[in-house]
């Protein structure tokens, strides 16, 4: 990676979630008896004042370090002193990293240095180590103006190792904590010095002190111009923001896992020519809680600098190593490929580069073996990535797929590595988490016994490892498995508390097992750990008010989605398109259906749930089927699919073959997934449509056994024995089994009361919906169930009364005005019924028809007609006309004014549909009214014109209506003829008055005097 690129990464970071100084999370250990300040001390020498001291990197990592410590370790300004000499600042002399300012700023540190206080010193620089006078080896740091000749007793420009011993030793003392970093020559000296102390007394120089030296004591501490840094800062910095949490991932950083990372990665890419030491009491303990974004940069950083690098000095005094390896033309071709995540699968790939290379020994040993390093690290560092965004509270994860791959990945780091390896157990446990995951992802439900065991396995290597914890519980839970699957939750909750996964799927487990108050605390425990997943969380908060009838509420979890995210995730979407199905309001459930669709029309669930409602309501009988095929196609795991392409062809089978299919489509949903309830019930009454009920009870049955703790298969069953079988016992019992399984299953309820009311057992209804009531009375749903059972008693006044009330209580309740339209309709409260159909119509067209509603009130209007009410007729008949303007509203108001003596209002009525009729029948009915509406209105020529038109297409003329045309235009001698064709019974005036006007009546009566 070159310079730019790592402080893109490093440098422009904003830490700010970092922990505040004593925050580091639950599991951190307090190693302070008393909370103190952090200060700081850094120091980074490029520029030395001899020409043959002059480093390249080592004040840029200074820079790093310090960026780390302002923004990670929240070390203000006033207690951070940087003294970094390079050639592009010249500074003050104050500002100058020579042996007099350094020795100055370590004393003022350890005189302000109080109990409890955090010191921080960081060195990045020249070290050595020579014989003094008494022929002991003593070591120095070499400050700005040190002398190239080795000359350091006596000579300013040195800091010698004693004296920041005892200066650590000095600030321990006083009870505080001392973390010194040497990235220098040598640097390890200070360690083979303190263990041979401490040999001899435990003090508190190694109880409160953390040291991490660059090197062993022998050793020198190279740098690359390939990263811009030294080796031991550069894999510091990237592991101290999260890449060494690799061994325990779990978003806190261990000592002992930046120790291991340190030494990995230094010592692998120096060929151990470096080896970092980490000295701590603290080994096994917390030292950091890691940022998740930026860990997911850290680990970016790593993949991207995994190519193989030149090392180009040392930061010794007596020597320089140059080892120049990106020329030789395989170690090139083998850095292309990894550039171009050309891993494996082809020629020029980087796993055949390697091979080429060791099977034609094209490269030393040596360098084979930094090969093998580059290409594991970029191979493992790529698969962490995935396992670092799954426990780092990823909104969305990768598909199934991503996850096979980066385990294919780790599969080839394990072929390349020995057993005996120390990164093998952790990239085997990886492998079989990605494997087993990758099964969790495609829900190939069939294979959960393969990917527990795999989980299993991968647990035995690793017990701590909370992300296997929380999928082991994702497969139990689908089990049924809910208690075990419980432990593994909490267990991965103990292990990394700030991880919402486990909490969320806590509060799913909850959630199926009908807990719903358990459900929403453990819910809304996530949400406290990760605002992410905010979207996530309202739409599961919204899923519990739904499954308890509380609509409004669970619209408002949804809406919220889209106030707090800035738009409505697919899942939020659907899940409106089924609040909306269930109230009722179809044409708004396809509308959310769409936008779910529109957002994303790969997702399968959307698919499931959008071709159900075109299904369920005769929209349109292709378009499902090629829903399903392309849900089938994209996830040909999903048990649901086939289940719902079985009832599809169920359906709309056209012969024995489709019926075959469906059973064979219902029998592959079961053997994938035995836990998937409708298959089973889908299949039963496949069996039912073939005949075979022994069968069907069977599948039924079978549905039960499997989930038994579930009330959708007793509710399922229920329903056969109701609707196929026609025992309403067992029915009952069935239902009730429902209701015992999860109290707030309405789909149960509505079924006991429609079995209630159908056996003429109300009270029983009323009964059972006011108690449920009494403890659920936000639910719309239960106040419709009381209005129908008020309905069936025909007490029409208390059902008005409820369904009144679902409305009140969600005003989006469609359902609600449907029944409530029926309900006022029978009230004869015929213009607030209209009202509330014209309601549930806009709601639902599909279902609520107009003309079906405009002829129930055609209907009252006859009804009212016959008792004399004209006034309440002609009301009835103008709502019908304008609630939708047809054929048959138009004809019956214009012949109600026509009947009426109101000829002038039905001539205004009908004009306009007269001439637009196109089947002879509506031909003959608007002809005679028209031509009855002219003669009343003493219309000659227009009397004249109907009259022909109706002769035309009427092979029995009216003689009436022909002869009060002649009449009407001055023919009574041929009207007469035609009228004493008549039988005189067709004359009686009784059977006029159901056709004819009274002024119509008068003239036949001047015609037959």
């Amino acid at each position: 990676m070159n310079r730019i690129l790592i402080f893109l990464v490093l440098f422009t970071l904003s830490f700010s979630g970092f922990a505040q100084d004593g925050e580091r999370g639950s599991g951190a250990v307090n190693l302070k008896k008393k909370r103190g300040v952090k200060r700081a001390l850094v120091v980074g020498i490029a520029d030395y004042n001899a020409e043959s001291l002059k480093l390249n990197y080592s004040d840029d990592d200074a820079k790093i370090f310090k960026e780390y410590l302002e923004e990670v370790e929240q070390i203000p300004k006033e207690r951070l002193v940087a003294l970094i000499a390079d050639d592009s600042i010249s500074g003050t002399p104050e500002t100058q990293p020579t042996s007099n300012n350094i020795l100055h700023e370590l004393k003022e540190i350890e005189d302000n240095t109080r109990e409890g206080d955090t010191i921080f010193f960081y060195f990045a620089g020249h070290g050595d180590v020579v014989v003094n006078p008494e022929n002991k080896e003593e070591g120095f740091l070499l400050a700005k103006d040190a002398n190239d000749n080795r000359e350091y007793f006596g000579t300013p420009g040195v800091v010698s190792l004693k004296h920041l011993n005892r200066v650590i030793t000095s600030i321990t003392d006083k009870g505080a904590k001392f973390v010194l970093v040497l990235d220098a020559c040598r640097s390890g000296f200070l360690y083979k010095e303190g263990t041979q102390k401490n040999l001899e007394t435990f003090n508190n120089n190694f109880q409160n002190s953390t040291k991490f030296f660059s090197c062993k004591p022998e050793q020198l501490s190279l740098e690359s111009k390939d990263i811009g840094h030294g080796y031991f800062t550069y894999y510091l910095v990237l592991g101290l923001l999260g890449a060494a949490d690799n061994l325990m991932p779990d978003n806190n950083l261990q000592y002992f896992e930046l120790s291991t990372f340190l030494a990995n990665n230094v010592s692998k890419e120096t060929n151990t020519r470096q080896s970092p030491i980490v000295w701590t009491q603290y080994f096994n303990e917390i030292f950091v809680p890691v940022n998740i974004s930026y860990k997911e940069k850290a680990f970016e950083a790593l993949k991207n600098s995994s190519t193989m690098k030149n090392i180009w000095k040392s930061r010794g005094i007596e020597s320089t190593v140059t080892e120049t390896l990106t020329e030789i033309p395989i170690i090139k071709e083998f850095n292309r490929a990894l550039q171009n995540e050309n891993y494996f699968g082809s020629e020029n790939s980087a796993l055949e580069l390697y091979n080429k290379a060791k099977d034609q020994v094209l490269v030393e040993p040596e360098i084979l073996g930094r090969m093998q390093y580059s290409l594991v690290n970029t191979l493992s560092t790529d698969a962490q990535i995935l396992i670092n965004s799954y426990i780092g509270n990823a909104e969305f994860l990768p598909g199934s797929k991503t996850f096979k791959t980066k385990a294919k990945y780790l599969t080839i780091c394990l072929d390349l590595l020995r057993k005996d390896d120390f990164n093998y157990e952790r990239l085997l446990m990886s492998k079989l988490f990605l494997e087993s995951y990758a099964i969790i992802r495609a829900q190939q439900f069939s294979k959960y016994p393969e990917a527990k065991a795999k989980l299993r396995q991968a647990l035995k290597i690793e017990n701590r490892a909370a992300y296997l914890h929380n999928a082991l519980g994702i497969v139990l839970n689908h089990e049924n498995n809910f208690k075990e699957a419980e432990y593994h939750y909490r267990r991965a909750m103990e292990l990394i508390p700030t991880w919402s996964y486990p909490f969320l799927n806590l509060g799913v487990n909850f959630y199926e097992q009908y807990q719903y108050k358990n459900a929403k605390f453990y819910y809304e425990e996530a949400l406290d750990r990760d605002q992410n997943s905010y979207g996530s969380i309202l739409n599961n908060l919204g899923a519990i008010s739904e499954r308890q009838g509380k609509y409004n509420e669970a619209e408002a979890f949804y809406h919220k989605v889209k106030e707090t995210d800035g738009a409505y995730s697919v899942t939020t979407l659907r899940n409106l398109g089924k609040l909306y199905n269930n109230r009722g309001n179809i044409k708004k459930a396809i509308e959310y259906y769409q936008m779910a669709y529109d957002k994303d029309p790969d997702n399968v669930y959307t698919l499931y749930d959008y071709s159900d409602i075109i299904n369920d309501y005769n929209l349109d009988a292709r378009k499902p089927k090629q829903m399903l095929e392309k849900a089938i196609e994209i996830e040909p795991f999903f048990s649901q699919g086939y289940a719902k392409y079985g009832d599809y062809l169920r359906r709309y089978n056209s012969g024995d073959e489709d019926l075959k299919l469906a059973d064979s489509l219902y029998n592959f949903a079961i053997k994938n997934d035995p836990f998937y309830t409708w298959a089973y019930a889908g299949r039963g009454w496949l069996y039912e449509k073939q005949g075979n009920q022994e069968k069907a009870l069977q599948s039924f049955n079978e549905g039960i056994e499997k989930n038994s703790q579930k009330p959708r298969p007793y509710y399922y069953l229920a329903g056969y024995y109701k609707s196929a079988l026609g025992d309403s016992g067992l029915s009952e019992e069935n239902y009730l089994r429902a209701v015992e399984k999860d109290s707030f299953y309405i789909p149960a309820y509505e079924g006991l009361v429609d079995l209630y009311n159908d056996n003429d057992r109300q009270e029983e209804s009323i009964d059972l919906v006011n108690k449920l009531l009494s403890w659920n009375g936000e639910s719309p749903v239960l106040y419709t169930l009381l209005g129908n059972t008020y309905f069936d008693l025909k007490d029409f006044e208390k059902a008005s009364e409820a369904y009144q009330k679902s409305i009140d209580l969600d005003a989006t309740y469609a359902k609600g005005y449907t029944n409530l339209a029926f309900c006022l309709l029978k009230n004869e409260n015929y213009d607030e019924a209209v009202k509330n159909f014209k309601m549930a119509f806009e709601n639902n067209p599909y279902k609520n028809s107009l003309d079906l509603f405009s002829k129930l009130l055609s209907s009252e209007a006859r009804k009212q007609g016959r008792k004399g009410d004209l006034k309440v007729t002609e009301h009835l008949l103008v709502l019908a006309k304008d609630l939708i303007e047809n054929n048959e509203t138009v004809f019956k108001l214009g012949e109600f004014y026509y009947l009426q003596d109101q000829p002038e209002k039905a001539e205004t009525v009908v004009s306009e549909y007269i001439e637009k009729q196109s089947t002879r029948s509506w031909k003959l009915k608007y002809y005679e009214l028209a031509t009855k509406i002219a003669i009343d209105l003493g219309q000659k020529q227009e009397s004249q014109k109907f009259t022909a038109s109706l002769n035309k297409i009427n092979p029995r003329p009216d003689v009436i209506l022909n002869a009060l045309v002649l009449k009407l235009n001055g023919q009574n001698s041929k009207a007469r003829q035609e009228i004493n064709k008549l039988n005189k019974i067709m004359l009686n005036e009784t059977f006029l008055k159901k056709k004819y006007s009274k002024n119509t009546i008068n003239l036949l009566k001047q015609l037959t005097k």
